[in-house]
């Protein structure tokens, strides 16, 4: 349990990486192994890319007054999300380790302003990078 001071910080947290990035990717990650979440992270934070697990209820705090709010319900159950600069890599990297792991389960994203679906993240993830 997180007291007060702990929530706090947190949603400052979140606050300064929502406005920090330009497209963000929620997911489950239910089932998925310790060794699987940290493979992931790291192949993310290799390509700049914050891959963290969240509070759905402090994190739907932080949403609001974000350009993000439009995502507040995804944010159930649990939940870890992909915050990057680059959307494109981003939803290479999350398309592609979701059909090796089933457990891993894209639910949408933003890009920008813009709402995205499970089918829009993976159109999105057969674009080529900006590299």
């Amino acid at each position: 349990m997180m007291n007060k001071d702990k929530k706090k910080s947190y949603i400052e947290e979140m606050k300064g990486i929502f406005k920090k990035t330009s497209s963000i990717f929620v997911t489950h990650y239910q089932g998925l192994t310790v060794k699987q979440i940290d493979g992931l992270r790291e192949e993310m934070r290799k390509h700049g890319i914050l891959f963290k697990i969240t509070k759905n209820r402090i994190t739907k705090l932080a949403l609001e007054g974000s350009k993000f709010k439009k995502l507040n319900n995804l944010f159930t159950g649990p939940t870890a999300v992909a915050f990057s600069e680059d959307a494109i890599k981003s939803a290479k990297i999350l398309t592609s380790f979701a059909k090796n792991n089933s457990n891993l389960k894209i639910l949408g994203g933003i890009m920008e302003d813009e709402p995205l679906s499970v089918e829009d993240v993976k159109k999105i993830a057969t674009l080529p990078t900006l590299d």
